[in-house]
Protein backbone atom coordinates (compact mmCIF):
# COMPACT_ATOMS: atom_id res chain seq x y z
CA UNK A 1 0.00 0.00 0.00
CA UNK A 2 1.47 3.76 -0.83
CA UNK A 3 1.80 6.01 2.01
CA UNK A 4 -1.74 7.83 1.36
CA UNK A 5 -3.58 4.43 1.20
CA UNK A 6 -1.91 3.18 4.98
CA UNK A 7 -3.47 6.73 5.98
CA UNK A 8 -6.44 6.17 5.18
CA UNK A 9 -6.51 2.78 6.36
CA UNK A 10 -5.22 4.16 9.77
CA UNK A 11 -8.01 6.73 10.11
CA UNK A 12 -10.93 4.52 9.11
CA UNK A 13 -10.09 1.80 11.33
CA UNK A 14 -10.01 4.22 14.38
CA UNK A 15 -12.89 5.59 13.83
CA UNK A 16 -14.59 2.22 13.33
CA UNK A 17 -13.00 1.56 16.75
CA UNK A 18 -15.16 4.39 18.48
CA UNK A 19 -18.08 4.00 16.60
CA UNK A 20 -18.13 -0.03 17.17
CA UNK A 21 -16.94 -0.11 21.30
CA UNK A 22 -20.28 0.40 23.50
CA UNK A 23 -19.26 2.80 26.18
CA UNK A 24 -16.56 1.63 28.81
CA UNK A 25 -17.69 1.86 32.68
CA UNK A 26 -14.53 2.25 34.94
CA UNK A 27 -14.32 1.71 38.71
CA UNK A 28 -10.97 1.87 40.44
CA UNK A 29 -11.76 0.54 43.61
CA UNK A 30 -10.14 1.79 46.82
CA UNK A 31 -7.34 -0.64 47.10
CA UNK A 32 -6.04 -0.30 43.25
CA UNK A 33 -6.87 3.71 43.16
CA UNK A 34 -4.28 3.63 46.11
CA UNK A 35 -1.73 1.70 44.70
CA UNK A 36 -1.88 3.40 41.34
CA UNK A 37 -1.31 6.85 43.38
CA UNK A 38 1.29 5.69 45.24
CA UNK A 39 3.31 4.13 42.21
CA UNK A 40 2.65 7.28 40.14
CA UNK A 41 4.42 9.22 43.14
CA UNK A 42 7.37 6.42 43.45
CA UNK A 43 7.98 7.00 39.72
CA UNK A 44 8.04 10.69 40.15
CA UNK A 45 10.42 10.43 42.65
CA UNK A 46 12.77 8.54 40.87
CA UNK A 47 12.75 10.92 37.75
CA UNK A 48 13.23 13.64 40.06
CA UNK A 49 15.81 11.76 41.89
CA UNK A 50 17.85 10.89 38.63
CA UNK A 51 17.69 14.29 37.47
CA UNK A 52 19.11 15.72 40.90
CA UNK A 53 21.70 12.84 40.80
CA UNK A 54 22.82 14.14 36.98
CA UNK A 55 22.80 17.77 37.47
CA UNK A 56 24.46 19.00 40.73
CA UNK A 57 27.93 16.96 40.70
CA UNK A 58 28.05 18.31 36.78
CA UNK A 59 26.76 21.86 38.27
CA UNK A 60 29.83 22.05 41.04
CA UNK A 61 32.06 20.60 38.61
CA UNK A 62 31.23 23.35 36.40
CA UNK A 63 31.45 26.07 38.73
CA UNK A 64 35.04 25.36 40.35
CA UNK A 65 36.15 26.99 36.99
CA UNK A 66 34.47 30.23 37.98
CA UNK A 67 35.72 30.04 41.54
CA UNK A 68 39.16 31.14 42.78
CA UNK A 69 41.97 29.02 43.84
CA UNK A 70 41.50 30.37 47.64
CA UNK A 71 37.24 29.31 47.16
CA UNK A 72 38.41 26.32 46.24
CA UNK A 73 40.48 25.80 49.24
CA UNK A 74 38.03 27.17 51.61
CA UNK A 75 35.29 24.73 50.67
CA UNK A 76 37.48 21.66 50.95
CA UNK A 77 36.91 20.72 47.04
CA UNK A 78 40.49 19.81 46.68
CA UNK A 79 41.13 18.42 50.38
CA UNK A 80 44.25 15.47 49.85
CA UNK A 81 44.75 16.91 46.26
CA UNK A 82 47.69 19.04 47.07
CA UNK A 83 49.16 16.74 49.26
Amino acid sequence: MEIIEMRYFTEITAMLGLVVSGPVFNYVGPGAGLSSIGSFLVLFTLVVADFGFAWFPHKRMLNIDKNTEEDIQKSGLLEGASK
